[in-house]
């Protein structure tokens, strides 16, 4: 059996200013991963601290973070403006898919 080629619609594709968007997810969770290893390395070698604090350190801040997103959700949650929910607090409008 032969294969079928598919045919290809232009507009199906993804442009390279959106495959750049997706990427930074990527990326931001890339650079975390190695300021978090530096910052453990330095505080337990130039500072002398033990390991179990700098975890403890790192455990509290993930711990405030959840905390604050959990409220700035029940925040954009509970308003309402002429703009729709969460419209206010986004920096950035994005254009909607077409």
């Amino acid at each position: 059996m032969a294969r079928q080629k598919r045919a290809r619609n232009p507009d199906s594709r993804v442009g390279i200013v959106k495959t750049t968007l997706w990427q930074t997810s990527s990326v931001s969770v890339a650079i975390n991963t190695l300021l978090i290893g530096y910052f453990t390395i330095y505080c337990t070698d130039t500072l002398v601290l033990n390991v179990a604090i700098v975890g403890t350190i790192f455990m509290v801040r993930k711990l405030v973070d959840a905390v604050t997103d959990l409220l700035a959700g029940i925040l954009i949650d509970r308003t309402q403006t002429r703009w729709r929910k969460g419209r206010p607090y986004e920096i950035f409008k994005r254009q909607a898919a077409r």
